[in-house]
């Protein structure tokens, strides 16, 4: 209270920040280094997307080439083997034993090509989820896979 000629005078303030100058230089650097963090991360995901894709397509090619030389090559061979044996079986030059490791041998030589089969199958799924689909792969070991599924031993 003040006494101003003789009355007695109240009085109230109120003060209140203007924003004139207020820059928000605060929220603005916030701002840039969340936007900074999320440009990191983008980044990193693309690394991340782009590895696994490559380590999907190096994987795939691999198991298709597996695929290829046991269709064409090792099982062939090794049915091949089969049916010399058994002829010399009947005109009596080999003994059982030997026409059982030679089925043996076929029988393990298309475990393993089933083994690669199934590696190109899961080469080929890991390759187009990694791709989202996009990839489109072609057949491989299609005709192998006919080609044994008509041999007989």
């Amino acid at each position: 209270m003040q006494e101003e000629e003789g009355a007695d005078v109240a009085g109230l303030g109120v003060s209140m920040p203007i924003p004139v100058w207020d820059t928000r230089s605060g929220e603005n650097q916030v701002a840039r280094a969340e936007l900074e963090q999320a440009r990191i991360e983008e980044d990193a995901l693309r690394l991340q997307v782009r590895t696994e894709v490559i380590g999907a397509v190096t994987d795939y090619n691999a198991a298709r080439q597996r695929l290829e030389v046991f269709g064409k090559d090792v099982l062939a061979s090794a049915e091949e083997n089969v049916r010399l044996t058994e002829k010399a079986f009947r005109a009596g030059s080999v003994g059982a034993p030997t026409l059982a490791m030679a089925q043996d041998d076929l029988i393990n030589t298309r475990r393993e090509y089933l083994d690669a089969l199934r590696e190109a199958i899961g080469a080929a799924a890991a390759l187009e989820r990694s791709t989202g689909g996009v990839v489109a792969l072609r057949e491989a070991g299609t005709e192998q896979l006919k080609n044994t599924g008509d041999s007989e031993s």
